[in-house]
């Protein structure tokens, strides 16, 4: 009895003092532990077990409450049921009161007064242990023991209960940690139905779990040794749903979780007696090393070489009993290359290295691999891959649809008439080859490249403030060493999210050109030279270096460059061509368009007609000799560059070579519609580049009003610096529903009053030069403020007339029926209007109109804000239908015009 007492006297002295409290009462002023992470092995078993619901977290304290409906889940006792027990305790209600009252009569759980259980209250540790000893049926062992706390936490852990125990035992219990106390508890019997001898005087147990006893859940211990893909049984491998262990078969729900992961592992799994269904497994007694593809060595004799994320050096030990298992399927024979097939590959992965007799000797070396594609093109079966040479996939002898091989990210099966150029794909394959399973991901991102950075062994790129982690395959791209940083960058993802591919077309600021001409010299080294017609309507002169890709294809040597790009005739193919520089200077890439190749960068549809219009809605080709219908139309983008080149037989004369702009369509079109090659995306009608051959090349300075009939609302006026850091003004405009942007070097916008740019909502009409389409003169400026109209006289360096000026002969020529005038409109009743004017006199005079024709915009004011919208024939008022009201328009119309143009402005 003395040794006894001493015992009890030492384990007190071990426990960090802590008051003396009711036995329930929750503890105050504690922390809650939160080293677990939040959702564990144990979390998932409670969740399985249904002794938590879905939404329990991990790191949550745990309440009273919750604690005592825990209990009644285990033992199925149905707290919501109409006749379910009520406790005697005031602050308990509803399904809690009933969950309290059945641990109350089991005697796990006791109030914390005699009319309060204070069901929000956080469990503490040794709270906690108490309810498990009870509920277990060792509650009179630890009463013997002392009782609380002392007697239920050596009672704890004679059962085993203790793993991990805080420092501080009043400290409150997470869902982590109780559902850990759960699983322990699994490895004692549960004392509840228990038999007494009465010959023998002693009780007998049976060896029950208290999930045994309570829902008919057993638990295995053993190999997993077979699943749908892998057999190490000998015995043959199982259906989807199925595993073995130890040569047993057992089904799992396969919609809610996988079971066959943990085949090669020593595991624990819980089932039902009864279906032999798993509920759930985890591996057990098992040493497992998972060895990323970018960190293995090799196999040396019989050691498995890796490295740490350190960059140490280690190794696992394999014997002649060790089992090789490639893609599912056991190696009889194997190499090197068999567990390393990362090396100098395309291939992505990892080792996954099993002892389960933690001997030190790996029992098996799981290998899983595959190569990730993006489809360039399917021909005849085969799936041919974007930038890499080959085949991706060759489906001639095998049906991947009808054998379930080709699947998405999720599993579910896709069709082989579903896959399109630019998907990507996963692929699986055997050790000799065989096709075991396609995966489609479709997992792009395209951002800003911003860095590279290497984090524990690893190496990710930084796009758009994100890490993305990258694979093994990324390091074989040929361009991967010069990817630029500030570019936006797509990159492509393999089916475990790792960065294995990237586009180095998006990688690029590409430089848009014509190529007009190639030379060659033949010095002491011979050097290739093209020339090049720049969208900035620049000539360039470039060299040909060293190492050049051509649509994506790396030539490490390009002897013969004009034959490597095309030819016309005997000379190098004249064309529109998208390419880069190195830090030298020199050509290093260069795409050019076909008719037919889906992996060049743009495409050229041939043999379409001008449209003259370029406004609107109607932007757009017409291809020539068929119905000029929508269906066969190519739109045009806005930032579309204009080519116009000279016929072959003047190719050489570099002064014919001239970039258009919308706004040239009508020199374009010279009164007829000419024939052009557009250029853009194959699977879209929409013209990125477009380019005119022979046209007559005027060079006269002649200014041409490219905007007659039309009004300009200024949208926006600033000063700038262009590319090249020079001053400019940008000017930036609307008319109906298209928007038109000129740059002024010589200060011809500075036009408002003071010899200032035009504000918002003010409007102007301008010559420009017809080569190039260069300002010539703003012929008229309205100050939408003042509500004064300027012409080109005064206009530079306008100072606002002494009387308005509403009309002056200068802008309005009876002879020519012209006028540019601000008026209000006197009648108006949806065809015809009215609108008064007033001359520099001070004299009134009307005209009459039919609204047919007139492109309407509208200008509001609304406070400091002014406001551009198009408008319609709805929007005219005139005196008529609302007296001293009718609408304040300025209004630009001609004899003959076929666009007249009206703009309303409202206050």
């Amino acid at each position: 009895m003395f040794k006894r007492i001493i015992g009890l006297m030492l384990v007190a002295a071990m426990l960090f003092s802590f008051p003396v409290f009711a036995e329930d009462t929750a503890a105050t002023e504690v922390e809650a532990i939160n080293e677990v992470v939040e959702d564990s092995g144990n979390v998932t078993f409670a969740k399985a077990m249904g002794i938590f619901t879905a939404e329990e977290v991990g790191t949550t304290p745990l309440t009273r409450g919750a604690l005592a409906r825990m209990f009644c889940a285990v033992t199925r006792y149905d707290i919501t049921l109409a006749g379910a027990a009520k406790a005697n305790f005031t602050d308990v209600s509803g399904e809690t009161s009933a969950a309290v009252a059945e641990v109350d009569a089991m005697g796990v759980m006791t109030g914390v007064s005699d009319t309060m259980f204070m069901p929000d209250g956080h469990v503490t540790y040794v709270q906690a242990l108490k309810a498990m000893v009870s509920f277990l049926g060792y509650k009179e062992y630890a009463e013997a023991k002392g009782g609380f706390p002392y007697g239920y936490y050596i009672q704890a852990q004679e059962l085993g209960l203790i793993k991990n125990a805080p420092s501080n035992i009043n400290v409150e219990i997470t869902y982590e940690k109780i559902a850990e106390l759960f699983k322990l508890a699994l490895n004692v019997s549960y004392r509840r139905p228990y038999e007494y001898d009465e010959d023998v005087k002693k009780e007998i147990v049976k060896k029950l779990t208290y999930l045994e006893y309570h829902r008919d859940i057993l638990r295995v211990n053993g190999l997993m040794d077979a699943n749908s893909t892998l057999d190490l049984s000998g015995k043959g491998v199982t259906n989807r749903g199925q595993v073995k262990i130890d040569g047993i078969l057992y089904t799992y729900d396969a919609e809610k979780f996988d079971a066959s992961v943990l085949v090669g592992q020593n595991v624990d799994a819980y089932y039902n007696a009864d279906t032999f269904e798993i509920i759930y497994a985890e591996g057990a007694d098992t040493t497992i090393v998972v060895i990323d593809d970018n960190d293995l060595d090799g196999l040396y004799g019989n050691k498995l070489e890796y490295y740490t994320p350190e960059g140490k050096s280690k190794y696992l030990k394999v014997d002649a009993e060790t089992s090789v298992v490639y893609n599912g399927k056991i190696l009889p024979n194997y190499t090197e290359a068999d567990i390393n097939p990362f090396a100098d590959t395309y291939m992505d992965g990892h080792v996954t290295a099993i002892d389960n007799d933690t001997d030190g000797v790996y029992d098996i070396i799981m290998v899983e691999a595959y190569e990730t594609y993006v489809i360039d093109k399917l021909v005849d079966g085969i799936v041919y891959a974007k930038y890499r040479d080959g085949i991706a996939v060759d489906t001639r002898d095998v049906d991947l649809e009808a054998n379930g091989l080709l699947v998405n990210i999720k599993g579910e099966p896709v069709k082989m008439n579903a896959l399109k150029s630019n998907n990507i794909v996963s692929v699986t394959r055997a050790a000799d080859g065989e096709i075991l399973e396609v995966v489609v991901t479709n997992d792009y991102y395209t951002g800003k490249l911003e860095g590279k950075k290497e984090i524990g062994g690893k190496l990710y790129l930084k796009i758009d403030g994100i890490l993305f982690e990258t694979s093994n395959a990324l390091k074989l791209n040929t361009f991967f060493e010069d990817m630029t940083m500030g570019l936006k960058t797509q990159v492509i993802f393999n089916k475990e999210a790792l960065i294995s591919d990237f586009d180095q077309r998006t990688q690029n600021d590409y430089i848009s050109g014509y190529l007009a001409d190639y030379t060659v010299t033949e010095g002491m080294e011979r050097a290739q030279y093209i020339r090049v017609f720049g969208a900035d309507k620049q000539w360039y002169t470039i060299k040909i270096g060293e190492k050049i890709s051509i649509n994506d294809a790396p030539m490490a040597k390009v002897e013969n460059f004009d034959v490597a790009v095309g030819l016309e005739g005997r000379r190098i193919k004249r064309q529109p061509i998208r390419y880069t520089l190195d830090e030298e200077g020199n050509l290093k890439r260069i795409y050019i368009a076909n008719t037919t190749d889906r992996t060049a960068p743009f495409f050229m549809h041939e043999h379409y007609d001008g449209d003259p219009t370029f406004s609107g809605d109607s932007t757009g080709l017409y291809p020539r000799y068929y119905s000029r219908n929508l269906s066969g139309k190519m739109f045009i983008a806005t930032n579309v560059i204009i080519y116009s080149v000279p016929a072959e037989a003047d190719r050489d004369n570099e002064e014919l070579y001239r970039i258009r702009t919308s706004g040239d369509s009508h020199i374009i079109s010279s009164g007829s519609r000419n024939a052009c090659e557009a250029y853009g995306d194959r699977d879209r009608l929409v013209a990125n580049v477009l380019v005119y051959k022979g046209l007559e090349a005027k060079t006269t300075g002649d200014a041409t009003a490219v905007e007659s009939g039309r009004a300009l609302i200024v949208e926006s006026a600033e000063e700038i610096l262009d590319d090249e850091g020079n001053s400019a003004y940008r000017i930036v405009c609307v008319t109906g529903t298209k928007t038109i942007e000129y740059i002024d070097y010589d200060g011809k916008f500075l036009v408002a009053p003071g010899g200032t740019l035009p504000d918002k909502g003010d409007l102007i009409r301008v010559n420009v030069y017809e080569t190039g389409g260069a300002v010539k003169a703003v012929l008229y400026y309205y100050d939408a403020s003042e509500e004064r109209i300027y012409y080109e006289s005064t206009a530079a360096s306008a100072t606002a007339p002494a009387d308005p000026s509403y009309v002056s002969t200068k802008w309005y020529d009876t002879s020519k029926y012209y006028l540019f005038a601000k008026g209000i409109v006197t009648y108006y009743d949806g065809e015809i209007l009215e609108v008064t004017y007033k001359s520099v006199t001070g004299a009134e005079f009307s005209y009459i109109y039919r609204l047919s024709g007139f492109r309407i915009n509208k200008v509001v004011k609304r406070g400091k804000e002014v406001v551009i919208e198009s408008a319609g024939a709805n929007d005219i008022i005139g005196e008529n239908q609302a007296t001293g009201m009718g609408s304040k328009i300025v209004i630009e119309t001609y004899k003959g015009a076929t666009n007249k143009a009206i703009v309303i402005y409202e206050d």
